[in-house]
């Protein structure tokens, strides 16, 4: 049930009452675990009161969510007492125009920006009246994107922020490195070496080698400047884009750290969850870790994939942890979770963040971790440094063994 006198809930309906003073349009950039869908509701309960007969479009990136909001006994819909909603997954959602009161777009994130495709189409494919968009991080193509629509911020709030009002749990992020054997360090150098050699043609420059990739104009200039022919700048091209698809190939499936990961799962034995970039590797954590495991992956049935979670929640069950590629890092919802791996990992910001927020339920008495794994002096470990800029409780370790010190010493201080 929801405290209506808590200084959250407060704080969630003067906001709201922020959003209907700027015309029911705008966006709310809230931590996870923060209570963003419970701003939903109440948008959702004033356009039931004021347009009883209207309809509400809720829109999220993936089934679980949908499943969160349409569960019939403890989705959102039931438990609020909400009317006229319908819930869509944003991959179906844009195949046909809409025409609803309010829409309503979670993680919004997904349906904003170039890179979103097609999904970007959710807006102008959609007639309404109100608007309310909700994500935990916005990364500055999304809110150029969102501003250029006419929807503009509404209210923040960071995880610390959170934590220090009593709405998260306290957390710590461990980065611990895991070191490549001898053969692989050998295999990785000479990747790297060869990634580098092309990558001087673009003077080192990302974002330009990345235009000259789908850019024919932009191949010729660099040619004309070089005094080259346009046929080698195209292979250069296609030697520094096969051989970084190659290097993160490599950086996503190394066996140590996938090992690693095994380990710290069983010695620690809380309730965890683990996230890599690979299937191979989450079907080999979950083998690993025997019947007290379950996966989340998108090779496994949506059958399979929704009573694996409710193993997972189920507190009568063996199961502990959950092992994913991906398909878990937004929108999933059990507060007992306490620890959180990430064996594999990508460069963004909003990752780190959406995995970290997997953990942070605000349950008495419980501090949270996540461990980042990571391979020292390769890109790995610049991912996970560009992941973590503007994030907060970040202890860089020693060692794998330094993880169960720093854990037993913060339990000490609670005694």
């Amino acid at each position: 049930m929801i405290n209506q006198t808590s200084d959250r809930t407060l704080k969630q309906k003067s906001d709201i009452d922020k959003w209907i003073s700027s015309g029911a349009r705008g966006y709310f950039e809230w931590c996870t675990g923060s209570g963003k869908s419970y701003l939903a509701c109440l948008a959702i309960k004033l356009c039931n009161e004021r347009h009883p007969d209207k309809q509400i479009n809720v829109v999220v990136p993936t089934t679980v969510l949908q499943e969160a909001w349409i569960d019939d006994k403890k989705g959102h819909i039931k438990v609020h007492g909400l009317k006229n909603v319908n819930v869509f997954v944003i991959n179906t959602y844009v195949k046909e125009t809409h025409d609803c009161a309010l829409l309503i777009i979670d993680e919004v994130h997904t349906a904003t920006g170039a890179k979103s495709k097609h999904f970007n189409t959710v807006i102008d494919r959609t007639k309404y009246n109100w608007i309310l968009c909700l994500s935990a991080t916005l990364e500055k193509e999304h809110v150029n994107f969102l501003h250029k629509k006419g929807i503009g911020c509404i209210s923040k709030l960071t995880a610390d922020e959170a934590v220090n009002n009593g709405w998260l749990s306290p957390y710590r992020i461990l980065c611990v490195p895991i070191e490549l054997g001898d053969e692989d360090r050998e295999k990785y150098d000479k990747m790297h070496k060869e990634f580098n050699k092309h990558f001087a043609t673009f003077n080192f420059d990302f974002e330009f080698a990345m235009k000259c990739v789908t850019n024919k104009d932009a191949r010729q200039e660099l040619a004309t400047k070089l005094g080259w022919q346009v046929n080698r700048i195209d292979a250069a091209v296609f030697n520094w884009n096969r051989n970084m698809r190659l290097r993160k190939e490599f950086l996503y499936h190394i066996e140590t750290k996938i090992d690693a990961a095994i380990e710290v799962t069983k010695v620690l034995g809380m309730q965890t969850i683990l996230f890599g970039q690979s299937i191979k590797g989450a079907d080999k954590i979950n083998t690993a870790l025997g019947d007290k495991c379950v996966e989340y992956h998108s090779k496994i049935t949506a059958k399979t994939l929704k009573d694996n979670l409710k193993k997972l929640r189920d507190g009568r069950t063996k199961v502990d942890y959950i092992s994913s590629a991906k398909g878990l890092e937004a929108g999933f919802d059990l507060p007992n979770l306490q620890l959180g791996i990430t064996w594999s990992r990508t460069s963004k910001a909003l990752r780190a963040t959406q995995t970290l927020g997997r953990i942070l339920r605000k349950v008495e008495g419980k501090t949270a971790y996540f461990i980042e794994l990571y391979v020292p002096e390769t890109q790995d470990e610049n991912w996970l440094k560009k992941s973590l800029i503007g994030q907060k409780n970040v202890l860089w370790c020693n060692s794998i063994d330094q993880i169960s010190q720093i854990i037993e010493s913060d339990k000490q201080k609670l005694v």
